[in-house]
């Protein structure tokens, strides 16, 4: 933080460093979201089908979906499911897309496929 005073004391800085804060979490958002826009117009370009065929068929993979999901639909994974050889699909009941009241569920899947 950078703060100019005048030998009588400065009553403004309180003011200029608000204005500075505020300027520094608008240019770190901004830096956010253009991040965001550019891994999803990358995600969008994928292929994924051919994406999963380049998998080797020694890796095993697997994917954890929650039935609730509102953001990636349940047939997405079952796809995903075909597709990959040595897949892998868990439907985790009544979950959303951040497994925010199953995260005891999806780790005990999670270390029981990794064991």
């Amino acid at each position: 933080m950078c703060a100019i005073t005048t030998e009588e004391g400065d009553s403004e800085q309180p003011q200029r460093e608000a204005r500075w804060s505020a300027s520094r979490n608008w240019f770190k958002r901004s830096r956010e979201r253009r991040d965001q826009r550019f891994s999803l117009m990358e995600r969008l370009e994928t292929d994924m089908h051919e994406a999963c065929l380049k998998i080797d068929k020694q890796v095993r993979v697997l994917t954890v979906h929650g039935s609730g999901d509102k953001v990636v639909p349940v047939p997405d994974a079952e796809e995903f499911a075909k597709i990959i050889p040595n897949h892998k699909l868990e439907i985790v009941k009544k979950a959303d897309h951040g497994y925010t009241k199953h995260q005891t569920q999806l780790v005990s899947t999670v270390l029981e496929f990794i064991k």
